[in-house]
């Protein structure tokens, strides 16, 4: 069998050992079901900061930060200490500095030895220098909100029952109390965003129709125990 320059021959056909899952950098190399074959490599998209969403789309690194890729949508992780407050990419605060007390930081309050302020003006707690707080009381290194204690990794918001915990990433709460993201999107890393090429926002996450047996053909359609999800149906 003659096959193209770009294309070698694998059980009797031409296939690509860069882009084949079947094939992926040899013969007969398999990439595992959620992995695509990327430059002849098995990797995950929904993961991989080289190949985040698709092939060859390198999430890119900014100040006091790292890349990240969660969902197939590319992130940035702000390095221990410091945040981003001005919208910019990039981590251009530093928690720990006193001077920068009193910015509006989705709602994360963190200073070496100055006053927390969740919004402009209003004061919430008294930092230590290991503290996040948002609306509530500082409490060693959780924030009181209402009759219990939240993470640091967590809001304190009132949306009408009185306090309560809320993840940062929470469709209700992304980033800020009562920053809600609309249904075609999801929140990452306290934003809301939209959904890679070929992904769709299903109940606060980017899943991919054509193969997820959570979401199979339409969100929340489940495929019963042992079956797959082929072209968005069942079998």
């Amino acid at each position: 069998m003659q096959c193209l320059d770009s294309l070698s021959e694998c059980t009797e056909q031409c296939v690509n050992l860069r882009t084949d899952p079947n094939h992926c950098g040899g013969c007969e190399v398999t990439c595992s079901t959620g992995q695509a074959c990327c430059g002849g490599g098995c990797v995950d998209l929904l993961s991989d900061v080289e190949n985040c969403g698709t092939c060859g789309n390198l999430c890119p690194s900014y100040l006091n930060a790292s890349a990240s890729c969660a969902d197939g949508l590319c992130g940035t992780d702000c390095d221990e200490g410091f945040a981003d407050c001005d919208g910019v990419p990039g981590c251009e605060v530093d928690l720990h500095d006193p001077s920068t007390c009193g910015l509006s930081c989705l709602a994360l309050a963190n200073c070496g030895s100055g006053e927390c302020l969740d919004f402009p003006g209003e004061r919430v707690c008294t930092c230590d220098g290991q503290t996040a707080c948002t609306t509530g009381t500082c409490v060693g290194t959780e924030c009181s909100c209402g009759s219990v204690l939240c993470a640091t990794a967590e809001l304190c918001c009132d949306d009408g029952f009185g306090y309560q915990c809320s993840a940062k990433n929470s469709m209700d709460s992304c980033g800020a109390c009562g920053n809600i993201c609309p249904n075609n999107q999801v929140c990452v890393a306290g934003v809301c965003s939209n959904c890679t090429f070929g992904h769709d926002a299903c109940d606060g996450i980017c899943a991919v129709l054509l193969n997820d047996t959570s979401n199979c053909g339409s969100c929340g359609n489940i495929c019963s125990t042992n079956q797959s999800c082929v072209g968005g149906q069942c079998f």
